[in-house]
């Protein structure tokens, strides 16, 4: 009878303390300081980047001369909002031949935080209701079909 009593308190306390586990995210990639030692500049090529970091996160808008490496970690505790804990950014310029010239790298300092803007985005055009978006089209002329390959 005893046991009958403690085992849902005990399944309960256990539900309690999971549900204040923190939640781990790694988004991203993060670029390890062991492999990133493994890049050389002047020695190491584009393909040698490729295969020791993986894919870039995003290449410079203009050209591929720039590969970037962004990576964040966030932990979130209960229905608390997420907190960054690690943030990483690292840039990889490459010279025309593909053998690297530069490898930058930074954090949280580069990061900006943008906040959407609530109201309306401005559209060009007329703003015309449901109904007349449904019935639009009634009393327009049809275009022909043409009779091509007959």
């Amino acid at each position: 009878m005893f046991h009958a009593r403690i085992l849902p308190a005990v399944l309960l306390a256990a539900v309690f303390v999971t549900a204040c586990a923190p939640v781990i995210n790694k988004r991203g990639n993060l670029v390890e300081t062991e492999k990133l030692d493994q890049i050389t500049s002047g020695r190491s090529t584009r393909e040698d980047v490729a295969r020791i970091l993986g894919t870039p996160t995003e290449m410079s808008t203009f050209d591929d001369k720039i590969w970037y490496y962004i990576g964040q970690t966030t932990k979130r505790e209960a229905f608390f909002d997420p907190e960054v804990t690690e943030q990483k950014i690292v840039a990889i310029r490459f010279t025309p031949e593909g053998v690297v010239d530069k490898i930058s790298q930074g954090g949280a300092q580069y990061a900006e935080n943008i906040s959407p803007n609530p109201g309306r985005t401005p559209t060009y055009g007329k703003d015309i209701s449901l109904l007349q978006q449904l019935m639009g089209n009634l009393g327009r002329p049809r275009v022909p079909v043409s009779n091509r390959g007959r």
